[in-house]
């Protein structure tokens, strides 16, 4: 009989899209935890200046993919977003950004995210 003691609870396995359990911003382009799976790859860039402290402006990137195994983590299977948002820092931290996202397929994506700082 084969044990199922070493797999992750589905609730528990990482997700890409929104942002994610622990507030970090993810694929930015999907909704919150719309891909799960037990492995994921993410690559993001993001490029801010501040405006006016503590507001500032950011354009981004995002790729990334999940998958059952390392081995599904191709770049060919990489779901892309970018867009450019708004930041609010107190002491040099991020606490709230808001952004808009396209690249999804379905148009483009407004949404925000507040640090875990709250």
């Amino acid at each position: 009989s084969e044990s199922n003691s070493n797999q992750v609870p589905f609730y528990l396995q990482p997700t890409l899209g929104g942002t994610d359990i622990d507030r970090r911003v993810t694929l930015r382009g999907w909704d919150n935890y719309r891909f799960r799976a037990p492995d994921l790859s993410l690559f993001q860039f993001e490029y801010g200046i501040p405006v006016y402290d503590p507001l500032g402006v950011f354009v981004f990137y995002d790729a990334g993919t999940v998958g059952n195994s390392a081995s599904d983590l191709a770049i060919s299977r990489m779901r892309q977003d970018a867009g450019f948002g708004a930041s609010v820092r107190i002491k040099g931290q991020i606490i709230m950004q808001t952004y808009y996202a396209y690249g999804a397929g379905h148009g483009g994506n407004w949404n925000y995210n507040f640090s875990k700082v709250f």
